[in-house]
This record gives structure tokens, C-alpha cells and sequence, in this order.
């Protein structure tokens, strides 16, 4: 019995590293509104109610197609991500270390220092999620900050000499929920 138990552990902490390991590719262009679901399109005219300058993009992320609507408001950049057939996955937006809370800071801080020799942030973003109807009142009314949220962190770590850029998946108290290797694309023009 004993050894089923160990054999079942060993099985799921080999499930889970394979899980928080999965690269992550990513390769964005900009798109015409027109080619983008139309119900996406709606969602987000509805949603902000005229907002001049939004940029829509295709995003193809290992595999998987998807469409951002990219905006700034408020002082905010922000993008609306929908799946490839037009419903809404998250809504985030870029923000600075020093706006996150000190609690989600503290833990976020423990979990690099205990994790790598060395951190560099790239990139935060505060992630939102839930139903169309939910998000799309909490960003017409600019109370975005109202729902329960995640933090988005692309970050170099550095561990015995090897640093690899990763995306972190954090909770809204800092906690890691999953976290893959970033896979840069080489440049498309070489310089000499």
C-alpha cells in the first residue's frame, strides 16, 4: 500500500512539473477589425462605448489562435484577449511593480528569492477573469479593480549560471498557479 501511495505521489509531482514546464511560443501580428469575430467585435464596441484608437491583433501562441483588442483608457494599456472563435478569455493590463499590493509583492518576492539566484522583471500584467456580462460593465465603468484578479509576470531568472525567460501565472495574493519557459523567436533579419 505503502508503495502505491509513493508511486501515485512521484506521478503527480512528475504531472505537475510537465505542466508548469510547457513552453510557451508566441508569435502576434496586427489585423484588419474585419478579420476578426464579429461577436469580439460587438463585445468590445459594447463594452467601450466608442473608445477611438483600439488595435486588433492575431495571436498564435503554441498552437493556439486567438485575438486581442489592444487600448489604452483611464492611463491604462490595456488588452481584451478572445478565443478564435470570438469569446472573451481575459481582460489585462500593464502595470508597475511598486502598484502591486504589498502582500502579493512580499510573497512574489519570497517566491523569486527562494526560486532563482537572480530576477529581472520584463513585463507585469494584471489579469481579469469571468463572464462577458461582468467584465464588460466592470470596464465600461472603469471598476476593473472591483474583480477578483491574477498577475501576469514575464521574467529572466537566473539559476546556477543558466537564465531563462519565463511567464509566471500568479494569484491575487502572489501565489505561483503555473509557470512556462518564454521561447523567443530569432529575429527575421540578421544584421552584419
Amino acid at each position: 500500500m505503502a508503495l502505491r501511495a509513493y508511486i501515485s505521489t512521484l506521478f503527480c509531482a512528475l504531472f505537475v512539473s510537465i505542466l508548469l514546464a510547457q513552453p510557451k511560443v508566441e508569435k502576434e501580428m496586427r489585423v484588419k477589425k474585419e478579420a476578426v469575430p464579429e461577436n469580439a467585435v460587438r463585445w468590445i464596441d459594447e463594452s467601450l462605448e466608442s473608445l477611438p484608437n483600439i488595435h486588433w491583433y492575431l495571436e498564435k501562441t503554441s498552437g493556439v489562435q486567438s485575438y486581442e483588442a489592444k487600448f489604452t483608457k483611464s492611463d491604462r494599456r490595456y488588452s481584451v484577449e478572445f478565443s478564435e472563435d470570438g469569446s472573451i478569455e481575459d481582460i489585462e493590463y500593464i502595470a508597475r511593480w511598486k502598484d502591486l499590493p504589498k502582500e502579493v509583492m512580499n510573497k512574489l518576492d519570497s517566491y523569486f528569492q527562494n526560486e532563482y539566484d537572480r530576477v529581472k522583471i520584463h513585463k507585469i500584467q494584471v489579469q481579469y477573469t469571468g463572464a462577458d456580462s461582468t467584465l464588460s460593465r466592470a470596464l465600461r465603468k472603469d471598476d476593473i479593480l472591483s474583480l477578483t484578479r491574477r498577475y501576469e509576470i514575464e521574467y529572466y531568472g537566473k539559476k546556477n549560471r543558466e537564465k531563462v525567460f519565463w511567464e509566471g501565472l500568479f494569484d491575487e495574493r502572489g501565489g505561483l498557479i503555473e509557470k512556462r519557459e518564454i521561447i523567443q523567436r530569432p529575429v527575421d533579419n540578421l544584421n552584419y
